[in-house]
């Protein structure tokens, strides 16, 4: 007698439980939506129905990869940011919701740069990862042009698959380097900077969750105390920044007023401290002094 597929969720949910995935429940409703190709809230109206031997194979070698510990986004393939889908794997970091406030912020001192005859404002993502930020940007706010830098290959890949699935090739453009060096000369004066850099520290790396664990330690790994490409940005986001124009950084837990602090012994104005949704403060905000700005 074949199993119902309440019947197969309940046993999945127990084996990862079993093997301690804190999310278990979730994690099997997730990946079980994935191998049906349908969306997770249709599970809840084909409890009754049963599963083929291929789709429950297939299902079985998913719950054990998420067991040992890789993450779900690296299994499906996908994760959503500000509700665009975006490709994932192996190799890049996976966008999380955390960086959503960065964006909301910065399309927020973006919405003052558009029309009026203003010049096109330009943005630029230093450490782009999978594109999400420019991706989100470019998508959110239409009228700017973003461009979107990072040392990875893999990451690359990720993100120009992305940019163009959501049709954003006119919007966003791709430069293979390192953080704002990788800036060709005629993107200088650019409107904003956003990053979202690594911000663990070196030392702490080794005993993170063995999910995060899987994800590249170069999008990690933030240095000594987790601040060193935060000094980077301090002191070169000027170079390519026209005068009063916007830092924003998306910083860890317990690091803003350092960040800020850092920030201000660069010379950069208008400090401010963004909370996340949690109200734990994760979004640093700065200007260049200077001019009379971009707004």
């Amino acid at each position: 007698m074949q199993r119902t597929l309440l019947q197969i969720l309940k046993k999945a949910t127990d084996y990862l439980a079993r093997q301690q995935v804190a999310s278990a429940r979730l994690d099997a409703e997730v990946l079980l939506a994935n191998i049906l190709n349908v969306e997770r809230i249709q599970l809840y109206v084909q409890f009754d129905r049963p599963m083929s031997q291929d789709e429950l194979d297939r299902y079985k070698r998913d719950l054990i990869r998420r067991a040992r510990g890789v993450p779900v986004a690296y299994i499906t393939g996908v994760r959503e940011f500000m509700s665009l889908p975006l490709k994932v794997g192996p190799g890049v970091l996976i966008p999380r919701p955390d960086t959503e406030v960065l964006v909301e912020q910065a399309i927020r001192r973006l919405e003052a740069c558009r029309g009026q005859g203003r010049p096109q404002p330009r943005v630029i993502d230093a450490g782009t990862g999978s594109g999400a930020i420019a991706c989100a940007i470019a998508h959110y706010a239409p009228w700017c042009q973003v461009l979107a830098t990072d040392l990875s290959a893999d990451a690359l890949r990720y993100a120009s698959e992305n940019v163009r699935t959501l049709g954003l090739e006119d919007r966003v453009t791709l430069v293979c380097g390192d953080l704002v060096q990788a800036v060709p000369p005629g993107w200088t004066g650019a409107t904003m900077v956003v990053s979202n850099p690594p911000y663990i520290a070196s030392s702490a790396v080794p005993s993170l969750q063995k999910e995060i664990r899987h994800e590249p330690a170069a999008a990690l790994d933030g240095g000594p105390d987790g601040l060193h490409y935060y000094r980077r940005l301090a002191q070169e986001a000027p170079a390519v920044l026209a005068p009063g124009g916007w830092l924003l950084l998306e910083v860890g837990d317990g690091q803003a007023d350092q960040v800020r602090s850092i920030l201000a012994s660069h010379g950069w104005s208008d400090l401010e401290v963004m909370p996340d949704y949690a109200g734990t403060p994760r979004v640093v905000v700065a200007r260049m002094k200077g001019g009379e700005g971009v707004d």
